[in-house]
C-alpha cells in the first residue's frame, strides 16, 4: 500500500479523496511519520482484483508519532562513557557551580551499590566531594537533564592498593575476636572517628593461627561504576575552569 497511501498525505480530518493506483504499487514499505485509521470498507476495496485500484478515502484521524530525542553515547577518555538525551536549553554545569542531583549507582553485574533517589546530593563541582568521574561526567548538563555515566576505576574509587592490606598479629587481638571473626567480616579500624567524622572500616581477607589480614581499601576500588544522574538544581558560580 505504500505508493497508494501517498495519496493521503496532507489530507485533513473528515476530508475525502479519490485514489487510483496500479495493483503493483499498492503493497510495499509502510509510510513512516503517522499512523492512519482506515475503515473496513476501504480495506475490502483494496483487496479487489484488477489492474488498478480505485477507491474513495476519508481520513478519520491521524495520530502523529512521538519524536524522541536520540540517545547520544560518547567516550571522553579511556573507559569513560556518557549516555544522555540532549534536548534541554539554558545554563549548563561548569566547575565551581553548586548542584543538587539525584543518582543511582550500579556495578557492571547490575548490583546496586547506592541509591540517592530519595535524598538529593548537593555539592560544588570540582571540590572533590564526590568521585572525579561524576564531577567530570555532569559538566555541560542542564537542569532536568539525565545522564548515564560509565566510570572506570581510575576516575571512581581507584585501583586496589596492596599497601592498605594489614597483617594484625593475634597477640594484639582479644581471644573473643579470634573466635568470632570470619572471612569477609567488616570491622572498624579506628576506636574513634577521624577528624572529618568518618569511620574507617576494613574487611578480613585472611585468618591464620598467628593473626589476620585486613584489607582497608574502599569496597568499590577496582570496579567500574554505572551512575544514573539527574540535575535537579544548578547555582551558577563557576568560571568554567578546572575540570576537563
Amino acid at each position: 500500500l505504500s505508493l497508494a497511501l501517498v495519496g493521503m498525505l496532507r489530507l485533513q480530518n473528515s476530508f475525502a479523496r479519490c485514489l487510483i493506483a496500479p495493483v503493483r504499487s499498492s503493497f510495499g514499505t509502510a509510510i513512516r511519520g503517522a499512523s492512519f485509521c482506515i475503515s473496513r470498507s476501504t480495506v475490502a476495496a483494496l483487496n479487489q482484483p484488477g489492474p488498478q485500484l480505485r477507491f474513495t478515502l476519508q481520513l478519520a484521524g491521524a495520530m502523529p508519532q512521538t519524536r524522541v530525542q536520540p540517545l547520544i553515547t560518547r567516550t571522553c577518555r579511556a573507559g569513560f562513557k556518557i549516555a544522555h538525551h540532549s534536548s534541554k536549553t539554558g545554563p549548563v554545569v561548569q566547575p565551581g557551580d553548586n548542584v543538587k542531583v539525584l543518582y543511582k549507582g550500579y556495578l557492571e553485574n547490575g548490583e546496586k551499590f547506592i541509591d540517592g533517589e530519595d535524598e538529593a546530593l548537593e555539592f560544588t563541582v570540582g571540590s572533590g566531594e564526590v568521585v572525579v568521574g561524576i564531577e567530570r561526567g555532569i559538566l555541560g548538563m542542564h537542569v532536568g537533564e539525565k545522564r548515564v555515566l560509565t566510570i572506570p576505576p581510575e576516575e571512581g574509587f581507584g585501583m586496589h592498593d596492596p599497601s592498605l592490606v594489614y597483617d594484625v598479629p593475634s597477640s594484639s587481638l582479644d581471644e573473643g575476636f579470634m573466635r568470632q571473626v570470619r572471612l569477609g567480616s567488616r570491622i572498624r579500624l579506628d576506636e574513634e572517628p577521624e577528624e572529618d567524622g568518618e569511620e574507617r572500616y576494613g574487611v578480613v581477607v585472611d585468618i591464620r593461627d598467628d593473626g589476620v589480614s585486613i584489607d582497608a581499601n574502599e569496597e568499590l576500588v577496582g570496579k567500574t561504576l554505572i551512575v544514573h544522574v539527574t540535575i535537579l538544581q544548578l547555582e551558577v558560580k563557576g568560571t568554567g575552569n578546572g575540570l576537563s
